[in-house]
């Protein structure tokens, strides 16, 4: 049996999505199991980079934010050590959550990486041209 994937697929695993205990139950199956093989477009690795791309650029302006009234609210009475302590998580959880998701793409890339890799070749981009011209 051959079970193809797709973006969304990786995507559901990297950001731990609602589907991505059926989307890891699915590749433990094609890994433990010589009769299933799992295929995925080499292009379906591509989209997850760019999103943890703007995800950190997002990620770092709302941290240049969030630093910039730290310091203004730091300045003032009612900034107390626990409130300092909340900033500190809160910044630490953008950080951290930005480098967990880069860990599992790589992972989970080389997990899919084992299986068929469909190409992105010419004459597909051409098959495609035709199709959606018909």
């Amino acid at each position: 049996m051959r079970i193809y994937v797709e973006t969304n697929f990786l995507l559901e695993m990297v950001f731990e999505q609602e589907q991505r205990d059926a989307c890891e139950s699915i590749l433990r199956l094609a890994e433990d199991n010589a009769t299933v093989t799992l295929a995925i477009p080499a292009v379906c690795f591509t989209e997850p980079h760019g999103r943890l791309r703007r995800q950190k650029g997002l990620r770092d302006q709302l941290q240049e934010m969030l630093a910039k009234e730290h310091r203004e609210f730091a300045r003032t009475r009612q900034f107390t050590k626990e409130k300092n302590e909340a900033w500190s998580a809160v910044t630490g959880m953008l950080v951290s959550s930005t480098q967990e998701a880069e860990q599992r793409l790589e992972s989970i890339s080389e997990r899919l990486l084992r299986h068929r890799v469909l190409p992105l070749t010419d004459a597909i981009i051409k098959a495609g041209q035709k199709y959606r011209e018909d």
